[in-house]
C-alpha cells in the first residue's frame, strides 16, 4: 500500500500496544513495542489507514506531502567534472538522511518527498562547492594575481556571484551544474571586481585578458536553465 503522507516506525521500549499518532515534529508515527516485527507492523498500520485518512489535516500542518517524483541513479557536476552514484535505501522506518562515502551518494527513507531530497541535495552541494570551487577559486587568484578574504556558497536565483568592497566573494551553487570553463568565467568575473568595483571598459579589458573568449561562456548563461537537473 502506497501512503499520501510519509511516516515513522518507532520502536519503544516502553510501547506495550501499537499507536499512532500526528506530531508537529515528525508527522505520522506508528510506535510499537521493541520486538514487534516490521511486517505487523505494516499490517496495523494498513488497518487503519481510514483513522490516518480522518486526520490527514493535521499533516498538512505538519510535514509535507509526498509528491512522487523519480530520484536519479547518478549526480553529475560539470563544473568540477565529478559523478556521484545514488544508492537510495528503502526501508521507511529509518530516518531520512544522505550521507557521502567516496563517489556514492547514500539516501535513507522509502517515502522522499521531491523537497526533502532537495533540501539533502543542497546540503551536500554546499560540502561540495566548499572543497572543489573554493580550490579552483584560490589557484586562480594566485595565478592572475587576485587576493580576497573568503568565499561563501548559496543558492541564488537572480546572481552567478557578487564581491563585496571588503573582498568576500560569494558563488551561486548552481554553478556546479555549469561547463567547467563557463563556471570559471563566473570566478575570473568576480575576482575582477577586487579591481574594479564595476563594469567598465578596464573590468572587461581585465577579464579578456585572462580569459579571451569570456563572451561565450557570458552567452552560455543566458540559456542556464538547460544544464540544470530537474530534480532542484
Amino acid at each position: 500500500m502506497t501512503f499520501p503522507f510519509p511516516y515513522i516506525l518507532k520502536r519503544s521500549t516502553r510501547a506495550k500496544n501499537v499507536r499512532l499518532q500526528i506530531t508537529p515534529r515528525s508527522g505520522l508515527e506508528l510506535i510499537v513495542p521493541q520486538k514487534f516485527s516490521e511486517k505487523s507492523a505494516l499490517q496495523f498500520l494498513e488497518k487503519n489507514i481510514a483513522w490516518v485518512e480522518k486526520n490527514k489535516h493535521h499533516l498538512k500542518e505538519t510535514v509535507e506531502p509526498v509528491i512522487p517524483f523519480s530520484i536519479p541513479e547518478k549526480i553529475y557536476l560539470p563544473a568540477i567534472e565529478k559523478t556521484w552514484e545514488i544508492i537510495h535505501d528503502f526501508f521507511s522506518h529509518q530516518r531520512i538522511s544522505l550521507k557521502v562515502y567516496q563517489e556514492k551518494i547514500f539516501l535513507t527513507g522509502k517515502q522522499m518527498a521531491k523537497r526533502t531530497f532537495k533540501k539533502l541535495l543542497l546540503k551536500f552541494l554546499k560540502e561540495t562547492a566548499a572543497v572543489y570551487l573554493k580550490e579552483k577559486l584560490y589557484f586562480l587568484s594566485e595565478e592572475y594575481g587576485f587576493t580576497f578574504n573568503r568565499v561563501t556558497f548559496r543558492l541564488q536565483k537572480c546572481r552567478w556571484g557578487s564581491c563585496s568592497s571588503d573582498k568576500n566573494i560569494s558563488l551561486n551553487l548552481l554553478l556546479l551544474f555549469m561547463p567547467r570553463l563557463t563556471a570559471e568565467y563566473i570566478m575570473i568575473h568576480e575576482l575582477c571586481h577586487l579591481e574594479y568595483q564595476d563594469h567598465s571598459k578596464a573590468f572587461w579589458q581585465r577579464v579578456a585578458a585572462i580569459m579571451p573568449d569570456y563572451k561565450m561562456h557570458k552567452k552560455m548563461l543566458n540559456h542556464y536553465e538547460m544544464y540544470l537537473p530537474s530534480f532542484l
